[in-house]
């Protein structure tokens, strides 16, 4: 009986299966086989099943045959120590980098969460739970004495290149379900999370696009939360006051805003969102204006964004060219998210914390913040 190992960019190996066969001596096996040096995580996974170093391969999951993931392809040979978590931006360039990887890999996984449990998943719908799963937290194990990492962390060069440029805003937040967060010798924190539906690539989308009209380098770093986050520990960054945060900390480190809008117009609807946005709207009336971008992406699956301000090449024509030019790159935007927007009510943000029943004292924002923090898990 032979095991079929499925090795993306290399093809299919196969090894003979026996009795105490375990998951080191597969890796071990397939690492001969390959040309390349492969210096970050591996992981075998099987179906739904990510397996353990130096599991055991069972009869049943060697009929089924494995994949072996290699996150060399996202992965510097060394990962970096940033230590505050606020000067962990990725950039455009790294997020590229991810969505390839994602594009190669995406239909290997399947779906592990809710009714579709076990369905093959594809590039078109792979969101942020599903990169933290089969990607963020299995590519970032380990590192730094075994604590684990961001991910971030484990894609950059030079940790003073990361340091943020914008911070980008996104609820990824999609229905609602009930979680239970247990403080030894504190209050219990209730909060509803979900997974989301917003597509990573969708989001690379309007990041893109961003930087187009900005006229900003791939390089630029922009700040996102599930990329700055160490996902092995993000309880370390729970705090009662949200300005003692790494989202606050981050933002004011930025120039300006990037409020990302799924097809729902989800941000608008969720406290910490509007809590960013305050505190962007808060920076106007201050020494140093935060600029605030709106982005979002339509039914074709096109990148719009709304500037505040003229952006690039506008700036550089003379006033009323450079606004009619404004006027018509932003002609497409979707409209309905805009009348979210126009018509939040922060009171309906808070409504879906309040209905809990009880809660800590900490904050709505802080709360928001776990749930961020635990919908990826």
């Amino acid at each position: 009986m032979s095991l079929a190992v499925d090795v993306p960019g290399v093809g299919s190996l196969s090894l003979p299966w026996h009795v105490g066969l375990t998951t080191d001596d597969v890796i071990r096996f397939a690492l001969t086989r390959v040309s390349q040096r492969w210096h970050g995580n591996k992981l075998l996974t099987s179906g739904l099943q990510q397996l353990g170093s130096n599991e055991v391969i069972t009869q049943q999951t060697a009929l089924s045959g494995v994949v072996l993931v290699n996150y060399s392809e996202i992965s510097a040979e060394e990962a970096c120590y940033i230590a505050h978590t606020a000067e962990r931006g990725i950039s455009l360039e790294q997020l590229q980098r991810l969505v390839r990887f994602i594009s190669k890999m995406a239909d290997r996984w399947f779906e592990t969460y809710g009714a579709n449990a076990g369905s093959r998943l594809t590039f078109g719908t792979f969101n942020l739970y599903h990169a933290n799963h089969w990607i963020i937290k299995p590519a970032t194990q380990g590192y730094h004495e075994q604590n684990g990492c961001s991910l971030v962390e484990v894609m950059a060069l030079d940790p003073h290149a990361q340091k943020p440029r914008w911070f980008v805003s996104h609820a990824w937040i999609a229905t609602r379900q009930i979680f239970r967060y247990r403080r030894p010798l504190r209050h219990d924190v209730f909060v509803f999370v979900t997974v989301s539906e917003e597509p990573v690539s969708e989001f690379l989308a309007c990041l893109g696009q961003h930087a187009r009209v900005r006229d900003l380098p791939g390089s630029t770093p922009y700040w996102v939360c599930a990329y700055a986050n160490n996902q092995h520990r993000v309880e370390d960054d729970i705090q009662c006051n949200p300005r003692s945060t790494s989202f606050y900390k981050a933002m004011q480190m930025c120039e300006g805003v990037l409020l990302v809008l799924d097809s729902a117009g989800t941000p608008f609807e969720r406290i910490w969102c509007c809590f960013e946005a305050i505190e962007r709207r808060e920076d106007d009336w201050s020494a140093r204006r935060l600029l605030l971008d709106v982005g979002a992406t339509d039914a074709q699956g096109q990148a719009h964004v709304l500037t505040d301000g003229l952006a690039g090449a506008e700036t550089r024509m003379i006033g009323i060219v450079g606004l009619h030019r404004k006027s018509v790159r932003e002609r497409p935007f979707p409209l309905v998210l805009l009348e979210r927007g126009l018509s939040v009510k922060i009171q309906a943000a808070r409504r879906w914390l309040e209905d809990v029943g009880r809660c800590s004292s900490c904050s709505f924002a802080s709360s928001c913040l776990l749930a961020h923090s635990l919908a990826l898990r």
